[in-house]
């Protein structure tokens, strides 16, 4: 059975709807990859839908509150607070991804096979008064 959820009016599907209705689905989700949607293409959209779950301005906890929604992976350990215009872990393929001053929490979004782990990691950046000032986002492969 397909879940999705809707956030400000807009609606997104947890998994690929191509495959819930077809008896080869296991196979069919495990060859496309059985993430949401919203983590599909490249980094600046989904950062662009990721805004839209969670709006520029929101403090962490509503953040939070998505993140578990979704069943995101929160990576406790790694969060920071750095001063503005710090480079971020993602700065070698991200140049724009720089601290806004306050929190720098780094989250996990997806992970999947297709054919080769992938990970959808996700930097959230915070001002000093714990408001929402953007997000990076990229994918790591591990190929053999």
């Amino acid at each position: 059975m397909e879940s999705g959820h809707s956030v400000a009016g807009k609606a997104y599907r947890d998994t690929p709807s191509r495959c819930n209705a077809s008896p080869l689905s296991h196979c069919c989700s495990h060859l496309l990859g059985a993430h949401p949607l919203y983590v599909w293409g490249d980094a600046h959209g989904v950062e662009a839908r990721l805004i839209d779950m969670v709006p520029l301005g929101s403090p962490p906890a509503q953040l939070e509150g998505a993140a578990k929604q979704r069943s995101w992976n929160i990576n406790q350990q790694n969060i920071r607070s750095l001063p503005a215009g710090s480079e971020t872990f993602m700065h070698d393929t991200h140049r724009d991804c720089r601290s806004r001053g306050g929190l720098v929490v780094p989250i996990i979004l997806a992970r999947y096979s297709a054919p080769f782990d992938t990970y959808v990691e996700s930097f959230w950046l915070f001002d000093p008064k714990e408001r929402l000032r953007g997000v990076c986002v990229r994918k790591t492969v591990d190929a053999l």
